[in-house]
């Protein structure tokens, strides 16, 4: 394993690798962030978010998942406007937030909890998002 995927690991979690990609991924752009928004709706989507918010994470670590998500988020300089409806940016940005942590915590949650917060992001093609989906199967 490389030094920078120990660090992500140390930083992230057992699936550290796989979030700094996601994160990376996403921060990059070049996602219709319009789709993706639509694509987190499915009505499964709140009880899926409680359950990665019940898992139980060592504190530093749920900090600095949620903290890379929200900078993932602030690193794609997007605003209301970019958007048809008013809600949408904040629906983005949860769906950031919820899915770098769907991707850390993807073998400790069911896979159809993984599944529904990454969906969106696997649908945009982001491998790190179909990676951590097949984790979350094997376990």
């Amino acid at each position: 394993m490389s030094s920078t995927s120990d660090g992500a690991s140390a930083k992230y979690g057992p699936h550290g690798d796989l979030v700094a990609e996601f994160l990376q991924a996403v921060s990059s752009g070049g996602l219709n962030w319009q789709q993706v928004v639509a694509d987190s709706r499915p009505p499964e989507r709140r009880s899926a978010i409680q359950a990665v918010g019940k898992i139980p994470w060592p504190a530093a670590r749920l900090a600095a998942v949620d903290k890379a998500g929200l900078d993932a988020f602030a690193a794609l300089g997007l605003s209301r406007s970019d958007f048809a409806h008013p809600l949408d940016l904040g629906a983005l940005k949860v769906a950031i937030s919820a899915g770098s942590k769907a991707v850390a915590v993807c073998d400790r949650v069911g896979v159809e909890v993984v599944r529904t917060l990454l969906q969106p992001f696997a649908n945009q093609r982001v491998d790190a998002a179909d990676e951590a989906i097949a984790r979350a199967s094997s376990y």
